[in-house]
């Protein structure tokens, strides 16, 4: 049975269907193009950029030399061509190569060039590698050293410097010492040998440039030096790395301990202040501006923190009992007592004092009045009178005072059925600008 096709789709006439002729030379062109590259294969050549290479001496005669790479290769990037079927320089991508460089001949501390070899990490002979660039790299070979430098140690250069600060003298301001915190006295640096060696000393540096009135702590940064005093490197506390030049550098290879110290710049004040006798046991009538002195040294000049200087007006010397005084005994040497953060510039430990006891006499008495205070209930206190006690105040007192205007107190709170020797405090509820000299006792018996 024949297939009578419809008159317009007979080959006869598509042939003049310019929509047919159209679709029929693309079909064509394709499939003619399509035999080509399944027997032809083009050949494409293909560039890879940003790439990394690898470096290592594990396993090598330098590893076991001790010497290590100071380059930073690493960060280097590296580009590879490569050639091969269209089909498959297609579908590579970065990951599919490997790029490392052979340390095997490294064998003593020193700069080489090195090859950079590119790897394709696919099994297929007909991928080649054209070209890699950079072909070469250069790296620094060398043994690690270290130096460790202790700020306590007098013969070690390691020191604060601490540039422009200044202080207002007029106003009596001091510069003081510079701190740093035990955390930051041992200071070590490791790193090439060939860098290490240079390094002669090292300091924690910054430029204050202030008028500083208190103590204040800045973080400074590090500066190493060659023997020269030339700087080397600058660490700054940021993390960058300056060279001699002020330059910024990338890698100095060096390792820190620490890159930055805080720094405390002591500021003290100093002023003139007065010395002032203390007295104790005074009489009840008097106080202590009543009593009339004279000092072989009256002034002196103190130093210490600002805030302590300002609150200070006066520097106490030891205490003077009052009991110690009389008209034969009136000249004292007392020690200086110097507040906590403060000292005293000049060379002065204790100062004489002159009491004034002109206006003074002194008389001897016996006292037969003797009061016991914390007698326990159901005790009986026997006591005897004192006799010479020696008082001491203003003459028109002395002159008319009477034993009966005395009287002796006794502490015997706590105390049981016994004998007891007790010290003795000499009262009058009539005169309170009197003092007894010297310490007295007296035997209680307890009943």
């Amino acid at each position: 049975m024949k297939i009578k096709w419809p008159q317009k789709l007979r080959l006869s006439n598509l042939l003049y269907n310019k929509k047919f002729t159209v679709i029929l030379s693309i079909v064509l062109a394709f499939s003619l193009w399509l035999g080509i590259a399944m027997v032809q294969k083009p050949i494409r050549e293909r560039t890879f950029t940003d790439l990394s290479a690898t470096i290592s001496l594990d396993g090598t005669a330098a590893e076991k030399m001790g010497l290590s790479i100071y380059s930073d290769v690493t960060s280097q990037k590296f580009s590879v061509t490569v050639s091969g079927p269209n089909s498959l320089v297609s579908e590579l991508d970065a990951d599919d190569f490997s790029l490392s460089i052979p340390t095997i001949d490294i064998n003593s501390a020193d700069e080489y060039t090195l090859d950079v070899v590119a790897k394709a990490n696919i099994n297929d002979s007909e991928l080649k590698i054209k070209s890699v660039y950079p072909s070469t790299v250069k790296i620094n070979v060398d043994f690690t050293s270290e130096i460790e430098f202790d700020y306590d140690d007098q013969e070690s250069n390691y020191q604060v410097m601490l540039d422009n600060v200044d202080v207002n003298e007029d106003e009596g301001f001091v510069l003081g010492s510079t701190i740093i915190p035990d955390s930051h006295k041992l200071f070590t640096i490791k790193g090439p040998s060939k860098i290490v060696n240079k390094i002669n000393s090292a300091a924690a540096y910054l430029d204050i440039n202030q008028t500083l009135s208190k103590s204040e702590t800045f973080d400074t940064d590090i500066h190493l030096f060659d023997a020269s005093k030339n700087l080397l490197y600058r660490f700054t506390q940021d993390g960058s790395v300056y060279d001699g030049n002020n330059n910024v550098i990338s890698n100095s290879y060096l390792t820190l301990s620490f890159t930055s110290v805080k720094v405390t710049q002591e500021i003290f004040k100093q002023k003139e202040v007065v010395f002032k006798p203390k007295f104790n046991n005074i009489p009840a009538g008097m106080a202590s501006t009543d009593v009339k002195y004279k000092l072989d040294n009256e002034k002196v000049t103190i130093i210490g923190a600002p805030e302590i200087v300002d609150n200070t007006s006066e520097i106490l010397l030891e205490a003077i009992n009052f009991r110690d005084v009389s008209t034969s005994l009136n000249k004292f040497k007392k020690s200086v007592t110097i507040p906590d953060g403060l000292s005293i510039i000049e060379d002065i430990k204790s100062v004489n004092v002159s009491v004034d006891t002109s206006s003074y006499s002194v008389t001897t008495l016996t006292i037969n009045d003797v009061k016991c205070l914390g007698l326990s209930d159901g005790l009986k206190a026997t006591t005897k009178k004192i006799i010479n006690v020696k008082i001491c105040g203003p003459k028109d007192i002395i002159k008319k005072i009477k034993s009966s205007d005395l009287y002796a107190v006794v502490n015997l709170e706590g105390k049981s059925a016994g004998t007891y020797t007790v010290d003795i405090t000499i009262k009058s509820d009539i005169y309170d600008t009197i003092w007894q000299v010297g310490t007295y006792t007296t035997s209680i018996t307890l009943k």
